[in-house]
């Protein structure tokens, strides 16, 4: 099977609007991505179009409800809550502080007001973990399709 891009769409979990939003944000064609992929698996190291707190924010609150529908299936796929689930995320290392946890059970709500986030940590690990899951999945696509 080729691994194009549409034939990569056709075999991944996550939506074609988060896909897209990913590659738009970096500034990268899937080709590009895909050739490269190891360099995006810890995103929060600094990762082009995912560095700063006003790309990593707005990218979060504009793909809320992708990644949102992202978390409840890999919770439900791994049979966790999903506030568990991110809490286990490694910028957290398994504990979450009162305002870390307000601001993730904000997000899941769907607000939408970025600057109604007490913490830079949700919003961050959200746009992070969009980059690290595509990453995840078009390494494992190539890797069954060479």
């Amino acid at each position: 099977m080729k691994t194009s891009k549409n034939n990569f769409l056709k075999n991944t979990s996550l939506s074609s609007t988060l896909v897209n939003a990913v590659l738009t944000q970096m500034g990268l064609t899937f080709d590009e991505f895909k050739e490269n992929a190891n360099d995006y698996r810890d995103a929060s190291s600094g990762v082009s179009g995912f560095i700063y707190y006003n790309e990593t924010h707005k990218f979060a609150i504009e793909n809320q409800t992708e990644i949102i529908a992202l978390l409840d299936e890999m919770a439900k796929m791994m049979g966790e809550d999903v506030v568990e689930m991110v809490k286990s995320f490694g910028v957290f290392g398994g504990k979450m502080d009162k305002d870390e946890k307000k601001d993730l059970y904000k997000f899941l709500g769907g607000n939408s007001d970025a600057e109604a986030y007490e913490t830079n940590s949700v919003l961050n690990v959200m746009a992070w973990l969009c980059v690290e899951q595509l990453t995840n999945e078009v390494s494992d696509f190539v890797y069954e399709n060479k």
